[in-house]
């Protein structure tokens, strides 16, 4: 501890706090970061041809159609809140309406997590929103059509309900998650017994109410009123037995550092190890204000004023309890580990297991988008005040001062960084507690020892540090522009690794371009007049005709339907989405062909499909063939369909 040489007497110790100044000094930091992501953004959203996935397409159909066809406001599939939330753009300004929407949705969560860090106290609550704009996965998700950032912004907002207790807000918002995402029924759950632990019974029917109105209105609109208590699970799309292969346990937890960022992910563990023993008894109250470790003052005087006990007498695992309990914020800090926790942990469970359609996607840990953040964030402060302020100038040692004198924030900060002992400052307040005018009292009476000018006389220099270094540092570290500068780096880091893995802009790939082909070569080849029906597995063939897919012409891809042979269909199935789905019901590994069943049209084959989007051209019965194209046993008129089919068409060969 430094030595503080002192002209007067009646000494007390004091703690040193650089908190940032009531008003927000980072809004040209926030501004900054908001304008490149959102130009980046929309600049990919523009040039972007395909789709980040293509579950994207189907949503994106969904939402278009949605007016069209209300039945898709509740579709299980769909996401109701999803639909609702896209489908004024999509049907008003179309694809690119939905990709500026989730634009929008992205900046939202940032401000969410903005908003959660600045009410916990965090010293630059600024770098939750810049960390969470930072996160590569969500920057590609901010023009894609997908579900997960309506589910975190929907999250983060129920969180930020409950951090600031309003109960009736907290509980209606997680009521509606499981309509944006089948997590949404884990978080169902966690609010219950949170309202059960906080003793508010009265709000637990609430809970319930969106789900329910949810299955009346599917009852209704798929015309099943007497299924109106049970129609969600009868009509449960997700297989118990996941038809994907299962993975690692360790999975998510290896790509990670590909969500979060690979710079932010060490202090991402670093908050997730700060958050979790938050309420542990070392988290002692004399720590500074503006940290984001401190206790508040209500903590303090809630902790101070327990009846009845002191927690000295409690033990260790008593006096967690006890915070925990008495804490709102120390509990908000354990809850911001614990939900990305429950997500991770459960979703490489079930991806182990093989269960609940679990693929191993990524995107499933962007759910919980704002924690992320706000962990790297609680990391960064701690590495930034312990291994980079500390060193430099050691501003958390109690700083001996007269209790006669009250010295202002900037005197304290400049006398503890070494100015001149012939200098002086001004006092805030008199001995009596008035406000002085502009009284000067010298520095030398609170320069540390060792801070000196002249080198060898009391005061000097300490070792390995200079006055000019000092204040350098000094001026650096009471400017925002410091860790923020390190932080962008952090942010911008990972789109340098778009010039060795070029992933942006999104392009169609081949399988796309196929489907392109064959919607073409169904619109201009007039085969429609005898086959009005199609049955195509995979979506690029639906968004490629520009039709809903509830549209009369399209019958559901499914095994009953193929099984079933309707007249005057077309059926159009490759390996990847005829094969591979979440419904078993919609997963068809052959078509089958034959008299009476399915007749393969080779020809047509050959000519929309490219050598390499197929593994045999000849003849259908390969081991891995990619695409099939099937004529009905039948026209529509009932007139057998031609084993060897001579259609003429107008289509561009690839």
């Amino acid at each position: 501890m430094l030595n503080l040489q002192l002209t007067t007497h009646n000494i007390q110790p004091t703690t040193y706090n650089l908190r940032p100044a009531a008003h927000n000094p980072h809004r040209s930091a926030i501004a900054l970061a908001i304008l490149i992501f959102a130009a980046l953004s929309i600049w990919q959203a523009v040039a972007s041809e395909g789709f980040l996935e293509a579950d994207g397409c189907t949503h994106y159909m969904y939402a278009r159609w949605a007016f069209t066809y209300p039945v898709y406001f509740v579709d299980i599939w769909g996401r109701p809140l999803k639909t609702l939330l896209y489908a004024p753009a999509a049907a008003t300004i179309g694809l690119i309406g939905v990709r500026l929407t989730s634009l929008a949705v992205a900046i939202g969560i940032a401000f969410i997590a903005y908003t959660i860090a600045r009410r916990q106290n965090y010293r630059w609550p600024a770098l939750a929103l810049i960390f969470t704009l930072a996160q590569p996965l969500l920057f590609l998700h901010s023009f894609s059509e997908l579900t997960e950032l309506p589910f975190a912004m929907f999250l983060g907002l129920a969180f930020l309900a409950y951090q600031r207790k309003a109960w009736w807000a907290v509980t209606l918002i997680a009521g509606f998650l499981p309509l944006s995402r089948p997590e949404g029924f884990g978080f169902i759950g966690l609010t219950a017994v949170l309202l059960v632990c906080h003793r508010k019974w009265f709000w637990l029917p609430l809970l319930f109410v969106p789900v329910m109105g949810w299955q009346i209105a599917g009852a209704l609109m798929y015309r099943e009123p007497q299924n109106w208590w049970n129609w969600l699970p009868k009509h449960w799309p997700y297989a118990g037995d996941s038809l994907y292969a299962k993975g690692s346990i360790g999975h998510f937890a290896g790509l990670l550092p590909a969500v979060v960022g690979p710079i932010l992910f060490p202090f991402v563990l670093i908050g997730l190890w700060r958050s979790g023993s938050a309420c542990h008894p070392e988290r002692t109250r004399d720590r500074p204000v503006g940290s984001s470790d401190a206790m508040s003052p209500d903590d303090v005087a809630n902790e101070s004023a327990s009846p009845g006990r002191s927690l000295s007498r409690l033990g260790s695992f008593g006096m967690t309890i006890a915070r925990f309990r008495e804490s709102h914020a120390l509990r908000i800090d354990v809850l911001i580990a614990v939900i990305p926790l429950m997500i991770l942990v459960g979703h490489s469970v079930l991806y182990a297991l093989g269960k609940m359609a679990s693929n191993g996607e990524l995107r499933y840990m962007l759910i919980v988008a704002p924690f992320w953040a706000l962990l790297a964030t609680r990391g960064w402060e701690w590495v930034w005040e312990r291994w980079i302020e500390l060193p430099i100038a050691d501003c958390r040692l109690p700083i001996e001062r007269p209790t006669n004198e009250t010295f202002s924030r900037e005197a304290a900060a400049e006398s503890s960084l070494g100015r001149k002992p012939q200098e002086s400052v001004e006092s805030n307040e008199r001995p009596d507690g008035a406000k002085a005018g502009h009284e000067k009292l010298p520095i030398a009476s609170v320069a540390p020892a060792g801070l000196g000018a002249t080198p060898g006389q009391p005061g000097a220099d300490a070792p390995g540090y200079s006055l000019t270094t000092l204040r350098g540092w000094e001026s650096r570290l009471r400017d925002w522009r410091s860790p923020f500068r390190w932080a962008a780096v952090a942010a911008i880091a990972p789109v340098f690794a778009n010039l060795g893995y070029k992933v942006l802009p999104l392009v169609q790939t081949e399988d796309w371009k196929t489907a392109a082909r064959i919607a073409d070569w169904y619109k201009t080849s007039g085969v429609a007049k005898d086959y009005p029906y199609m049955m195509a597995a995979h979506p690029a063939v639906t968004y490629a005709l520009d039709r809903a897919p509830l549209d009369p012409m399209f019958i559901e891809w499914n095994r009953q339907n193929v099984l079933d042979r309707p007249n005057g269909t077309i059926v159009v199935w490759d390996w990847v989405y005829g094969m591979h789905n979440a419904d078993k019901s919609k997963s068809v590994e052959r078509v089958p062909i034959g008299k009476n069943w399915w007749i393969p049209d080779f020809e047509v084959e050959d000519m929309l499909i490219p050598p390499d989007g197929r593994t045999r051209t000849a003849k259908y019965g390969g081991e891995h063939p990619s695409w099939g194209i099937f004529f009905s046993p039948q026209t529509i008129s009932e007139h057998a369909t031609p084993t060897k089919r001579e259609i003429w068409f107008r289509v561009k060969k690839w």
